[in-house]
């Protein structure tokens, strides 16, 4: 069994109609690892309202973006695993977005990690972003505090929380790693590592270092 499925009852895919096509660089490496996993795919973007065009990221934190129609459909693929959870009664599971990318050793890194995971989590993110603020980066896991600024959820880890964010997400209309600043990480026992382990395959035009759409961040690789 691979550690994924250790640390977690369930793993989740979640994904939209436009970036299905993800999926075939994705699902390969899930499969090829022995990951268990189920794919979620979002109602499409026609069914929501864009709150914001411009989905740029608003640095004060007191005025956050609203959140955009793709935005939307995110946050309702995160909905709708956790209303499963809520039927299935599964506690602990993790949500991972399409565009991720599992880099050499991730298995060492999360051996290194399950025993300094407090047993009182409920908030687990892992996905290393390059805009993550850390006010602590010689910890492999941290919990987060005001000072720190998370950005990106491409892979999020759950515990004990489902009727807790299903509340939230009934007020949900920011852009997600807005919504979880303002909303989740300071309201629970949110931790997690900026390690450059599980990273992001695409990037906005607004994010430095970017390479062509959906290539892989050099920065990151590199390192």
């Amino acid at each position: 069994m691979n550690i994924i499925n250790e640390l977690f009852e369930r793993v989740f895919v979640i994904t939209c109609e436009k970036s299905l096509y993800r999926l075939q660089d994705l699902l390969p490496t899930l499969n090829n690892n022995n990951i268990v996993y189920e794919v979620i795919v979002a109602p499409r973007e026609r069914h929501f309202t864009a709150c914001h065009t411009n989905f740029m990221m608003d640095q004060d934190v007191q005025n956050p973006l609203l959140a955009s129609r793709g935005n939307s459909s995110l946050i309702s693929a995160n909905e709708s695993v956790f209303l499963k959870c809520k039927y299935k009664n599964i506690k602990r599971f993790c949500i991972i977005e399409d565009d991720i990318l599992f880099r050499p050793g991730y298995t060492d890194f999360l051996q290194k990690i399950q025993n300094q995971i407090p047993e009182d989590w409920n908030v687990l993110n892992l996905g290393w972003h390059c805009n993550t603020k850390d006010s602590n980066p010689d910890c492999l896991i941290k919990k987060i505090t005001p000072e720190d600024i998370n950005v990106g959820t491409h892979f999020m880890g759950y515990n004990n929380i489902t009727e807790f964010m299903l509340e939230k997400f009934n007020c949900c209309d920011r852009a997600i790693d807005l919504f979880y600043r303002r909303m989740v990480y300071s309201k629970c026992n949110s931790y997690f590592s900026n390690e450059r382990i599980f990273v992001q395959k695409s990037f906005r035009t607004y994010e430095k270092d970017r390479t062509c759409n959906y290539k892989v961040y050099p920065s990151v690789i590199d390192v």
